[in-house]
């Protein structure tokens, strides 16, 4: 992650405004759509595929895959998620 993204040390508290930040601005709407949709629903997982922008600027493609874990109440209290640069596969396709 930090070799596409950057160092630690460039993150804020807020993860995910750093993560929504990163995403393509023609796909922000539609992914950012698609995830508040999961949440809505109160789905333990998400996917997507989409572009990021990396560290040095350029856009790759990445596959985001996001674990919600919900209380009794129905509020999220923990989120993990894992990035995967597809970017090669996509090109290729």
């Amino acid at each position: 992650y930090t070799a596409l993204f950057g160092p630690p040390a460039a993150y804020p508290e807020n993860s995910y405004t750093v993560w929504s930040d990163r995403l393509h601005p023609d796909e922000r709407a539609q992914v950012m759509q698609s995830f508040a949709e999961a949440h809505e629903a109160g789905a333990t997982s998400w996917e997507s595929t989409h572009r990021m922008r990396r560290a040095d600027g350029t856009y790759g493609y990445f596959r985001d895959h996001c674990m919600m874990q919900w209380d009794e109440t129905g509020t999220v209290v923990r989120t993990v998620g894992a990035v995967k640069d597809v970017t090669a596969q996509q090109l290729a396709s």
